[in-house]
């Protein structure tokens, strides 16, 4: 999945309000694009959005406490870009796979990322346990 800018659809009968975009601004900006989305099941008000600053450019991501209306943009490592992204089911715990294939984990909401050498079968998996087929 990849989508410039990104919008946020919470109705099904009225249009958005804005671009998701607008919550990440960046000097030169040349586009936002959206490659991964997840939300905690169990609160599904924190949502969380990566992708990159324009096509192949440096990460970005964020996330959002009302649902999608506003997204706080965190800091991205350098080498961090792309990829998917996973909530956890009950906490705001966060497992992000950049696409160069690494694999990050947060617990504070972005405010910093550490590497990790695995991703249990869990992460790749809907909230009922079912393998989350590939896009």
């Amino acid at each position: 999945m990849a989508d410039v800018a990104g919008i946020n659809h919470a109705s099904l009968v009225s249009l958005p309000t804005k671009e998701i975009s607008a919550d990440f601004q960046y000097a030169n900006s040349s586009g936002v694009e959206n490659t991964g989305a997840a939300f905690e099941v169990a609160n599904p008000n924190f949502t969380v959005r990566v992708g990159s600053k324009g096509w192949n450019g440096a990460g970005l991501g964020g996330y959002s406490i009302d649902g999608g209306l506003h997204y706080t943009p965190w800091v991205c490592p350098s080498g961090m870009t792309a990829g998917r992204i996973a909530v956890s089911a009950t906490g705001e715990t966060m497992v992000w796979t950049t696409q160069s294939g690494s694999t990050y984990r947060s617990a504070d909401r972005g405010n910093s990322w550490t590497k990790i050498n695995s991703v249990g079968f869990a992460v790749m998996s809907n909230y009922d346990g079912k393998k989350v087929p590939d896009c």
